[in-house]
C-alpha cells in the first residue's frame, strides 16, 4: 500500500447516445460518457456510504435508486452539502461515482 495520501472525488457520469454527437466528436457509434468532478469527500463519509451500499474496495457507483439508503444524517456537513448538490439535477442517464485520486 502506498504511503501517498489520496482523496475521494465525487464524479457525475452522464451518458449520451446521439449519432450527431458521435459524428461531431469523430467518435465511433455508441455511448459517450461525460465525467464531471463535483467535489471531494472525506474518508469518513466514503466509509459510511460504502457500508450503507455494501460496496467492496475501490470505486463506488451510486445509482439514483441507491440514494434512499444513504445515511445523510450521519454524514459530515460539508460532505452532505456536496452530495446533495450533486443529487439536485440527476437524470435517468446520470449516475454518481466515488473514485480515489
Amino acid at each position: 500500500m502506498s504511503s501517498k495520501r489520496t482523496t475521494w472525488c465525487l464524479v457525475r457520469l452522464t451518458y449520451y447516445s446521439s449519432p450527431y454527437l458521435c459524428r461531431t466528436l469523430a467518435h465511433f457509434s455508441g455511448d459517450v460518457v461525460l465525467y464531471r468532478i463535483v467535489g471531494t469527500l472525506s474518508e469518513e463519509c466514503v466509509e459510511l456510504i460504502r457500508a450503507s451500499l455494501n460496496a467492496g474496495e475501490g470505486e463506488i457507483l451510486i445509482r439514483p435508486e441507491d440514494l434512499l439508503s444513504l445515511p445523510l444524517e450521519l454524514l459530515p456537513e460539508e460532505d452532505r452539502r456536496i452530495l446533495l448538490s450533486a443529487v439536485d439535477d440527476l437524470t435517468e442517464d446520470t449516475v454518481l461515482k466515488l473514485i480515489r485520486r
